[in-house]
């Protein structure tokens, strides 16, 4: 894992920031805390036809690529006070690598790949259909569905070990920028077991919560504990694919199929 300091770099611009609030008073920067900006990104076909990705390397459809110039205009600029990141920190796969360019491009920040917000390791299920591998592994996918605190994939990675690796991950670039604001751009089944980390709950929480293609979560870090202040705003993704759109072209949000 390159875990160097990012490096800025000399691009033109092309997203156009915007604000959703007033400026921001420098007198307030210092009192700033530790800020997590957590991605998840855009949309891929493997999105739009329901199938296992894990760590296929597949890029970003149209929508996704969309998204990803959505996010990187919220992010850019000063909404709702956080500022834009001082760091980029994405996972090694093309369709985060993806979503973090646009945003790369304007700040002239260096996106630093980070293996801890790679996505969870699928296994056996990598590429393949829900129908499939439902009939194929009935018992580890109801366990999938209805267990998700001692599940583990088929040949690949548990929740329980997904989660422990990016919560070292947050805690890691938490020291490394106290009281600063960084993004994260990784995927849904990381971004969900960060967000229960953060809330205190371990893997039986993962279906409860929703993470959706391009939206934002937000953590901050107060000096004391962690505090999750926003979670899966998509209200910068309308027309671009959001919310329950970004899975299954549109289709409303069932949670089996949400991969």
């Amino acid at each position: 894992m390159p875990a160097g300091k990012p490096r800025r770099r000399q691009t033109p611009r092309r997203c156009r920031p915007i604000s959703l609030s007033s400026a921001i008073d420098p007198r307030a920067q210092a009192d700033r805390p530790f800020r997590a900006l957590i991605i998840r990104h855009g949309r891929t076909e493997y999105n739009r036809s329901n199938q296992f990705r894990g760590r296929l390397d597949i890029p970003l459809d149209e929508i996704g690529l969309e998204q990803a110039q959505r996010v990187c205009e919220v992010l850019a600029g000063p909404p709702e006070g956080w500022g834009p990141p001082v760091a980029i920190f994405t996972s090694p796969l093309t369709r985060a690598r993806q979503t973090a360019a646009p945003l790369a491009l304007i700040t002239g920040l260096e996106p630093v790949v980070h293996d801890g917000l790679h996505d969870v390791d699928v296994g056996e299920w990598q590429g393949r259909p829900g129908d499939e591998v439902k009939a194929q592994y009935p018992a580890a996918y109801r366990m999938w569905e209805t267990e998700p605190a001692d599940f583990v994939f088929p040949g690949g990675e548990s929740l329980r070990a997904a989660q422990d690796r990016v919560m070292r991950t947050l805690a890691e670039i938490l020291s490394r920028f106290p009281g600063r604001t960084v993004a994260l751009f990784t995927h849904r089944v990381p971004a969900k077991l960060l967000i229960a980390g953060v809330m205190r709950a371990g893997p039986e929480a993962f279906w409860r919560m929703r993470i959706d293609n391009g939206s934002i979560s937000v953590v901050e870090f107060d000096g004391r504990d962690y505090v999750l202040t926003l979670a899966n705003s998509t209200a910068h993704l309308t027309g671009a694919g959001g919310g329950a759109a970004g899975e299954a072209g549109g289709a409303a949000y069932r949670r089996a199929p949400d991969f």
